[in-house]
């Protein structure tokens, strides 16, 4: 540990050298905290600028993120995250006219997911790192998708379709992984099928794409979000729900004993949002707390039109 210092001295010095000015951009989406790293290029979501004052406190920066970062922060007018599509295969995307409908169930059959005859099924997605879902943001989706299916089956007797066939679809990272989802399922939702969970395995991009637009709803993850995945989902044409909560001063250790809330100070946590705003979204797709989340998805299956 004593040689760490001198070891970043010397590597300030020699970047100094060849490199006056360095700027981080969407390498590791937080601080560097390297005091060689000059500015980091960021938009007022990801790192909110400090506008709010606490109570009889000098520090204009008393609850705002911007203190954990050493670089000076260069903001984006909309959304500092950017991606590019214009390589993926045309057959990715589905006809932006006739024949969608028909285009679309062919691939949901090939992946096992309920069709959209008769408005019948619902696809809740989220092909995310698996990594990326937190126990509460788990069990939210499965209470979302417990009552979609059970609302359904109770109202099917009445004028509404029948969305019974809910599914929640996500990506498979082991067989591990799958086993301790459906024992969760198993345990705390005995009245949830085993059917409700669809399992994806991983896929070149082009076909990630391309079965991607299969879904109806993709699902952000608030403790960590999709990034280019969500670039991805909004790109072929699904909408994306997320989670950012208000900057009054909460941290991030705030929601350590809570069952179900989740912290959005991180800036990875921000991101969502943040493509959202750019898509013109955020008002209908990003919610201030989890308990909004859940209603959200449940309002998005029940009123898929």
């Amino acid at each position: 540990t004593c040689a760490l210092p001198i070891f970043l001295k010397q590597q300030h010095q020699q970047q100094q050298q060849h490199f006056p000015v360095q700027i981080s951009y969407m390498g590791f989406p937080g601080s560097s905290g390297a005091p060689y790293i000059d500015y980091m290029i960021v938009d007022d979501i990801v790192v909110p600028p400090p506008t709010h004052q606490k109570s009889g406190s000098n520090d204009n920066e008393w609850w705002s993120v911007r203190k954990w970062y050493t670089e000076g922060l260069i903001y984006m007018p909309h959304c500092y995250f950017v991606n590019s599509h214009l390589h993926c295969a045309h057959d990715a995307l589905l006809p932006s006219h006739d024949g969608r409908g028909e285009a679309l169930d062919k691939r949901k059959n090939r992946y096992g997911l309920p069709s959209n005859n008769d408005n019948d099924g619902f696809v809740f997605c989220c092909h995310s790192r698996p990594d990326k879902i937190d126990p509460k943001t788990f069990r939210v989706w499965l209470n979302a998708l417990d009552r979609v299916r059970h609302h359904n089956q109770d109202q099917q007797h009445e004028n509404m379709p029948r969305m019974n066939n809910a599914v929640l679809w996500l990506l498979k990272s082991c067989d591990e992984m799958e086993d301790n989802l459906r024992l969760i399922v198993k345990e705390e939702y005995p009245n949830l099928s085993q059917e409700a969970l669809i399992f994806a395995s991983i896929a070149e991009r082009n076909e990630h794409l391309s079965r991607l637009a299969c879904a109806d709803l993709f699902l952000d993850t608030p403790s960590y979000n999709a990034h280019t995945l969500g670039c991805d989902a909004l790109f072929v044409g699904v909408p994306m729900i997320s989670l950012l909560r208000p900057d009054n001063g909460e941290r991030e250790d705030d929601y350590v004993n809570s069952n179900t809330e989740i912290g959005t100070t991180k800036l990875a946590s921000r991101v969502g949002a943040s493509l959202l705003r750019a898509a013109g979204m955020y008002d209908e797709m990003v919610c201030e707390d989890m308990i909004s989340y859940e209603e959200l998805m449940v309002s998005c299956a029940l009123n898929k039109d």
